[in-house]
């Protein structure tokens, strides 16, 4: 305190001894080198104290800490921890190459979790109609500010059209067998390499971009309709993955592909009802044709079954009836020859053996006898039976 009064006593004096222009200036020049001083000293102490706490950093697990110094690289910190820079000539650029990064193509995650929230454009499976899942002004808006720093630009009446027609640049394909698809792509992918990711390429978010609506239009110009919306789609995907993660490399990009998901496969918005009628048809007709072989299944082994018990009765049959005659022959021609040795003989027993077998059927018998055809006294033959 008494240096302040000393300091603006002083002042005083010297103001007070202010009789013309020239002590005014030296008096005006002293206090500005004064005030120069002062503020030299305290524009030293901040820079100091700022450049004692940008000295200390901190990086965090699973992440990288790429040092710049005077814009070059000049070290990475590969471990989480706190580490010592130069301040205001060293520049820290902390990278998570741990996370599991994402690009999606023909959509937008807007959240993710249990209730996800999309950007999308969705169809009414009966009639037709389309339209964007959020309304969303803003949404939209950084949509086609997003679009337009990848270079796409597009000329529209709205937000709403605008999206729509970026959208459908990204997600309409067309296949191998010349037919168009709509196709919703997601590339999953980490930064494996900081450094390379940081210095060899100038963009690359674009860059992946760009390498992947290549690959996915060359490898769906080789694949037909049904192996993109069918069991071809496993296939596609690990094309994708070969071919985008091949042309990565070549840039020494630091980014490795962890996978590429086709989330949706689905016909053109226009014609998509007309599919589905053609798809439900084809699953009607499937499902006829598995019920008609079903029942082919069951009725066709039993037919078989039962002609073959058939062929086997009628062989087993057939053998029975030719061994009788076999038999019956045999028989028939030993009577024969008996009967040429002796005719009379042969013919009584044979007379008798066929009433042998006739009479024991009959339960009267009547017999004519004699010239003048008299007939004898019934004979009851009950009574032999019993």
């Amino acid at each position: 305190m008494d240096d302040l009064d000393n300091r603006d006593q002083r002042r005083r004096i010297n103001l007070n001894d202010v009789n013309s222009l020239g002590d005014f200036l030296k008096f005006a020049n002293q206090s500005a080198g004064n005030a120069i001083k002062f503020g030299l000293g305290a524009l030293t102490l901040g820079l100091l104290t700022v450049g004692a706490v940008q000295s200390i950093y901190n990086i965090d697990p699973g992440h990288k800490g790429v040092v710049k110094r005077l814009g070059a690289h000049y070290k990475t910190m590969e471990n989480g921890g706190p580490y010592l820079k130069i301040p205001y000539i060293d520049k820290v650029i902390d990278v998570d190459v741990a996370v599991v990064r994402s690009e999606e193509f023909g959509y937008r995650t807007l959240k993710a979790g249990g209730r996800s929230e999309f950007l999308s454009l969705e169809v009414d499976e009966k009639t037709g109609d389309s339209h964007l899942s959020t309304d969303d002004e803003d949404v939209l808006r950084n949509f086609v500010k997003d679009q337009a720093r990848f270079g796409h630009t597009i000329r529209a009446a709205n937000w709403d059209e605008a999206t729509r027609k970026l959208l459908q640049g990204e997600y309409l394909r067309l296949t191998g067998d010349l037919n168009m698809i709509d196709v919703e792509l997601s590339l999953l992918y980490v930064v494996e390499d900081p450094v390379a990711y940081l210095f060899n390429i100038e963009d690359p978010r674009k860059t992946l971009r760009d390498i992947g609506e290549y690959a996915l239009s060359l490898v769906l110009g080789d694949s037909s309709i049904d192996e993109a919306m069918t069991l071809g789609k496993t296939d596609i995907q690990k094309r994708l993955e070969k071919i985008i993660q091949k042309n990565l490399d070549s840039y020494n990009s630091g980014i490795r592909i962890t996978g590429a998901q086709l989330q949706d496969v689905d016909p053109p918005v226009a014609v998509r009802p007309y599919y589905n009628d053609i798809n439900t048809a084809r699953q009607d007709k499937e499902k006829s044709i598995n019920e008609a072989w079903s029942l082919y299944n069951a009725a066709v082994p039993e037919a078989k079954g039962k002609a073959d018990r058939t062929i086997r009765e009628a062989s087993a049959d057939s053998v029975s009836r030719v061994n009788s005659n076999l038999g019956d022959t045999q028989r028939f021609m030993q009577s024969y020859h008996a009967y040429k040795k002796n005719p009379e003989i042969t013919r009584t027993r044979m007379w008798l053996e066929s009433q042998e077998k006739i009479l024991p059927s009959i339960t009267r018998v009547m017999e004519q006898k004699g010239a003048e055809g008299g007939v004898l006294q019934k004979l009851d033959l009950d009574k032999n039976k019993k």
